[in-house]
């Protein structure tokens, strides 16, 4: 693309004539899912990531804050774009991941703010779980230490089994809400 192609673009983007758009599309879309998807990333994620860079990229020309030098600084940015987005997603990913994890590692062992953060959402979580018992579950397991045969005799279940069960459902609704507290406090 010549800076000459690149001014017709921009003035195609802000009288919103397609012609230039869709020659636009045309040249980086393959070559752009490519090389996102041979960094791993799911070809139906890296389309998403495709148009969110190419919605980014023409806000940016039609402000007139993209500066083209050359014709490859138009690939660059929209791989450059899609790789900081899709980056930015595994993070979230492998966070919410490692939340899941967490939610079994005792209280003991905060070592940093994140890790504090974590059990803030937790403590949070089990405050607010309404289904049956859940709260009093976690918090005899978690403070008390109670053995589960215990429990299970002080809240009128038949078995330790019967408080697994009941802990394993609770468990499911303690990791969303303590996700979006989670989420909330980042």
């Amino acid at each position: 693309m010549s800076p000459e192609e690149f001014e017709q673009l921009r003035l195609d983007l802000i009288y919103r004539r397609g012609t230039s758009y869709n020659k636009l599309i045309k040249n980086y879309r393959d070559s752009c899912l490519s090389a996102l998807v041979n960094k791993g990333c799911a070809l139906e994620l890296a389309e998403d990531l495709f148009q969110d860079a190419f919605m980014k990229f023409t806000d940016k020309v039609i402000d007139n804050t993209f500066t083209y030098r050359h014709e490859g600084g138009v690939k660059g940015y929209l791989v450059k774009r899609m790789e900081l987005d899709f980056y930015s997603n595994m993070k979230k990913q492998k966070r919410r991941s490692d939340i899941r994890k967490d939610i079994d590692i005792p209280l003991a062992y905060i070592t940093d703010k994140e890790t504090e953060k974590l059990h803030q959402a937790l403590w949070k979580a089990i405050d607010q779980m309404q289904g049956k018992n859940c709260s009093k579950i976690f918090r005899m397991v978690i403070c008390g230490k109670m053995k589960l045969a215990e429990i299970a005799k002080l809240l009128g279940y038949s078995s330790g089994d019967a408080v697994t069960e009941r802990k394993r459902a609770c468990k499911k609704e303690l990791t969303l809400k303590a996700l979006d507290i989670y989420e909330s406090l980042m």
